[in-house]
């Protein structure tokens, strides 16, 4: 029988036989959490080919090869839950859209659907959740464990607070784009819709162009999109006869039901990867040259998110930003459960 290991990188507190304890408790909880949750999910869970199979298998793959180059560590994989679409909105009550992970009993749900890039960018995103750097808590009062580090995120005591949260889903978010370049692109199973995507892309800024759109503007929307919906009839307009004046309207109008209906496929979690653009920003502009690259000083926050290695990117914010940054930028970045 293989060797049972538990799935975190640390446990902090406690003697010996509570981290023994600890282990051999996570594992019954851990089917228990399972036996428990499969009615959520009953009649929900999608029959898989044997290529679907082979495709989850590539994407963990990836991966793995991403998150490890960081500093992580192979840990025991997830349960993958496959759904059929739109029943993680329907099983979280409206909390997450189309996939969601439990870092704590390493489980992953994540709706099929039409859009390949969809699928693998989601599941992507929930598999580098899983894959950061994790350590549990053990509280002497409660004699059990609780989550204390989630990647760069830290829990804190008072049980609500997490630290860090925007910075560590922005790092996800980086991190899935890697995959895609590294790995998305070079799959013929994907090369079709990227191309397609890139195409649509250039119309667009040619579009926003004729209508006045900053290009500040325009570089963030379309480097955040990786797939839009009913492409092929929507290459077959732009490729059609008209004019380009009825085609930009035509484009206007597309864009509009796209925002409306939410069916665009967008990198996730915008918001957050701006106020890390902008943090990385003001480090490299106070680094005295040390830095030559923006990418130099996000592959520091990455390792510490992975590997769980804080003291290297704390020097850095410190360094360069001034005592006490570091605690303010995780408390700035916070979020309460």
């Amino acid at each position: 029988m293989e060797k049972f290991e538990l799935p975190f990188n640390n446990i902090v507190g406690g003697k010996q036989k509570n981290k023994d304890d600890v282990k051999e408790n996570w594992k019954k909880e851990s089917d228990e959490f399972l036996r428990k949750n499969e009615f959520k999910y009953a009649g929900l869970e999608k029959n898989l080919t044997k290529d679907e199979v082979l495709e989850i298998e590539k994407i963990k793959h990836g991966v793995n090869d991403i998150a490890q180059y960081y500093g992580a560590t192979k840990k025991l994989s997830p349960k993958i839950i496959i759904l059929e679409p739109g029943s993680v909105y329907k099983i979280t009550q409206g909390k997450f859209k189309s996939g969601v992970c439990s870092p704590y009993m390493r489980r992953i749900m994540v709706d099929s659907c039409e859009s390949k890039l969809d699928f693998a960018t989601t599941l992507a995103h929930e598999m580098f959740h899983m894959s950061e750097y994790t350590s549990l808590i053990f509280s002497q009062e409660t004699d059990d464990t609780e989550l204390r580090r989630a990647g760069i995120s830290i829990f804190g005591k008072d049980g609500e607070t997490v630290y860090f949260a925007n910075i560590e889903e922005a790092l996800i978010a980086e991190a899935v784009q890697d995959f895609v370049n590294q790995y998305l692109r070079k799959n013929p199973q994907f090369v079709d819709e990227i191309k397609k995507t890139d195409f649509v892309k250039n119309w667009l800024g040619k579009f926003y162009d004729y209508a006045d759109v900053p290009k500040e503007k325009q570089k963030e929307f379309l480097d955040s999109v990786y797939s839009f919906p009913d492409i092929d009839n929507l290459i077959e307009r732009l490729n059609g006869n008209d004019n380009e004046e009825f085609k930009f309207g035509f484009l206007n109008g597309y864009l509009r039901t796209m925002f409306e209906n939410d069916d665009v496929v967008m990198r996730e979690r915008m918001d957050e990867r701006k106020k890390l653009d902008s943090l990385v920003d003001m480090i490299l502009s106070s680094s005295e040259n040390e830095y030559t690259s923006r990418k130099e000083i996000v592959d520091v926050f990455m390792r510490a998110n992975f590997s769980g290695k804080l003291l290297p990117l704390a020097r850095l914010i410190e360094k360069s930003l001034g005592k006490g940054s570091f605690r303010s930028i995780g408390a700035d970045s916070s979020v309460i459960k």
